[in-house]
């Protein structure tokens, strides 16, 4: 195998390895933005019923009640952060299991079910 031939085979394999990888990645990045979309909601006994709707076009609608607050969020594949006038409002750990969105925020947990 001649040196230009070799020269060739590694750059090519290297190419394939950044694109396939980088389309996997994205594929696994748009998931878990996919996994929250839509509403989920609260049951909570001491009557602190919150319901999230999460839109696509980065907004959620926070209600309790027949108060509606609309804020931005933020989601990377353990983090969201809600944000209001471009200052981060709340900063969440989230993992999503089995139709339940879990949020933690020092130590505590809020537990909320998917709305079908």
């Amino acid at each position: 195998m001649s040196k230009k031939n070799k020269i060739y085979t590694v750059v090519s394999t290297i190419i394939f390895i950044l694109i396939y990888f980088g389309i996997k990645h994205y594929r696994e990045g748009s998931d878990y933005k996919e996994a929250i979309l839509g509403e989920w909601e609260s049951n909570e006994a001491n009557g602190g019923n919150f319901s999230f709707t999460f839109l696509r076009n980065n907004t959620v609608e926070i209600s309790n009640g027949d108060t509606i607050l609309k804020i931005e969020y933020q989601i990377n594949q353990s983090k969201l952060k809600l944000i209001e006038n471009e200052k981060v409002k709340k900063d969440y750990l989230y993992k999503i299991e089995s139709e339940k969105l879990i949020l933690s925020e020092k130590g505590d947990d809020l537990i909320f079910r998917k709305v079908d």
